[in-house]
């Protein structure tokens, strides 16, 4: 790798810190991945709903003055106290593409930087687990082999697949590349609703009252579907619920929320809960009232909401993780997320490797029986019984360094 002699490293553990690196942090993220998950907002959100079960430990590389580079880490405790280094904002609110935020001309140097320094605080840490490390680029790869060289057991694994489109110019031309039976639908349905009720609306949100309406209409919709079935859902918590109404709001003052519903005689029908940052749509959750499936609402929302994000000049649809047979309906490629687990040389790292190694394997044969509609909610439900685990762990230990 090359020379970081003239980088400097800093380690900020207190919010304060955190918080007075927000606006060159945001640039940073703008200027490279543009994801939304990685932004200071998403981040600082986060913290303030769910940081009171995690000790901050994130890592800033400066050239002089200027932030080229920064990586989101926190400790979390486990079961048995084991003590686990992983991404900030980690859990239930299942964050995509994770990795370094770097100048993509200064990657070697400050991924050589940032590895030297969680290599020397070994000592602190039983495992290094960075989840939904994006996989596209050279960092997973860099990653592995440092560990590799260093003789640190480790395993680098495929975590999920995120099915995403490659936007055209136009709509007409991305409906080209679907099948006709998927055109002949959206068409038929989008008629059929107009007809039937001529108030039919498509709309974003656009002030922080409609904002409140329309995020607790989603929110409505998707614990029905989800309840109904047997499972939790995905805002079953509260904190769950409190954080994504803090978010959007706060990401709507950026005009970076794109929270589009559909409305038939005042009465909203579906929703899809996006965001734009840069020339990418990332579309977090859609939900719609299966009272109304005849006209199939989440698609005609569906097809709205990326004809917009086409208009407004996005490049790309992301539907994040998920393996729904509806994404990849609408999808024109994959890309993968990994799981990078690194593990001390001490009793809690090894022990916690054979658990993963138990873990993987149970996922494995999940993918393999369990129908791919109900993974996410189960999911869902395995990552809330963790958290209340390490909840009860952290107030059972010795505070984490």
């Amino acid at each position: 790798m090359s020379n970081t002699e003239n980088l400097q490293l800093q380690v900020v553990q207190d919010i304060q810190g955190f918080q007075s690196l927000q606006s060159e942090w945001d640039e940073l993220v703008l200027e490279t991945s543009g994801n939304m998950f990685l932004m200071h907002t998403w981040l600082s959100a986060w913290w303030k709903n769910y940081g009171d079960r995690c000790h901050l430990y994130t890592l800033v590389v400066r050239d002089g003055l200027e932030m080229i580079g920064a990586l989101p880490l926190m400790f979390q405790r486990g079961l048995g106290g084991v003590r686990r280094l992983q991404f900030m904002g980690s859990g239930e609110v299942t964050p995509n593409h994770l990795g370094i935020v770097v100048r993509p001309a200064k990657q070697a140097e400050v991924t050589q930087i940032i590895l030297e320094h969680l290599s020397s605080m070994r000592l602190k840490w039983d495992v290094l687990e960075l989840n939904k490390l994006l996989a596209d680029g050279d960092l997973p790869k860099l990653l592995k082999s440092y560990f590799e060289m260093h003789h640190m057991v480790n395993d680098l694994t495929i975590y999920t697949r995120c099915a995403y489109i490659d936007l055209p110019s136009t709509f007409e031309e991305y409906l080209k590349t679907r099948s006709h039976n998927k055109r002949r639908n959206l068409h038929k349905s989008k008629k059929k609703l107009i007809n039937d009720y001529p108030s039919t609306k498509f709309a974003f949100v656009q002030t922080p009252d409609e904002l409140s309406k329309v995020l607790t209409r989603l929110i409505e919709l998707h614990q029905i579907r989800w309840t109904a079935k047997g499972y939790p859902g995905a805002f079953a918590t509260q904190r769950f619920r409190q954080f994504h109404y803090e978010v959007s709001l706060l990401f709507l003052k950026r005009g970076e929320l794109r929270l589009s519903y559909l409305e038939v005689d005042s009465k909203i029908i579906a929703v899809c809960y996006c965001y734009k940052v840069k020339d990418v749509m990332q579309g977090y959750l859609p939900s719609f009232d299966e009272q109304w499936a005849n006209y199939s609402p989440g698609s005609v929302l569906k097809a709205y909401t990326i004809e917009q994000a086409i208009q407004q000049g996005a490049k790309e649809y992301d539907f994040l993780e998920g393996e729904e047979s509806d994404k990849y309906s609408w999808a024109t490629n994959f890309r993968e997320n990994l799981m990078l687990r690194v593990y001390a040389a001490s009793w809690r790292g090894m022990l916690n490797h054979f658990n993963a190694l138990v873990l993987d394997s149970i996922k494995e044969l999940g993918i393999k029986y369990v129908p791919v509609k109900i993974r996410r909610p189960l999911w869902q439900f395995l990552l809330r019984l963790s958290v209340v685990q390490a909840t009860t762990s952290t107030e059972n230990t010795e505070e984490t360094p």
